[in-house]
């Protein structure tokens, strides 16, 4: 009887998690997923140069950069799967163009629904005025910036 319950357990542990995936909003998902295909593809280009190059190093370098964006796809995996991102929706008001050279960005002023007003750094992007987003923060950073209905 013991252990139906601990397998119990163990059902009910994996249908949260399940769940929280589920519960996850595409746009998200589909940057972990790039990311991770990111990971997978420099390792394998970094295998076949080394190969090819008949073992010069290069895949210590492939493997140094492939653990940097594997701790980086771990943090964004643990930031989604606990919610600790915020997101934001309004409507695009202003559009400022910046940056000196090949650096260029985009500040945007966005107004939420309750009428407040918050201005966000962005890449150049095709921000188009009067438009609704749905902007993805965490750590006091726009990490994905989705157009949203309505």
């Amino acid at each position: 009887m013991a252990v139906y319950t601990n397998c119990s357990r163990k059902a009910q542990v994996f249908m949260r998690k399940k769940n929280r995936w589920k519960e996850v909003p595409m746009v998200l998902r589909r940057k972990l997923l790039a990311n991770l295909v990111l990971i997978i593809g420099i390792l394998a280009v970094g295998l076949f140069m080394e190969f090819r190059q008949s073992g010069e190093g290069f895949l210590k370098v492939t493997i140094i950069c492939a653990a940097g964006l594997l701790v980086y796809w771990l943090l964004l995996l643990k930031t989604v799967l606990l919610r600790q991102y915020q997101v934001i929706e309004g409507i695009v008001v202003e559009v400022y163009n910046s940056g000196i050279g090949r650096k260029r960005s985009q500040e945007i002023e966005l107004e939420g629904d309750n009428g407040e007003r918050k201005c966000f750094c962005l890449p150049v992007r095709e921000a188009i005025k009067g438009k609704r987003y749905r902007l993805y923060i965490w750590e006091e950073i726009v990490q994905v910036v989705e157009e949203a209905a309505g």
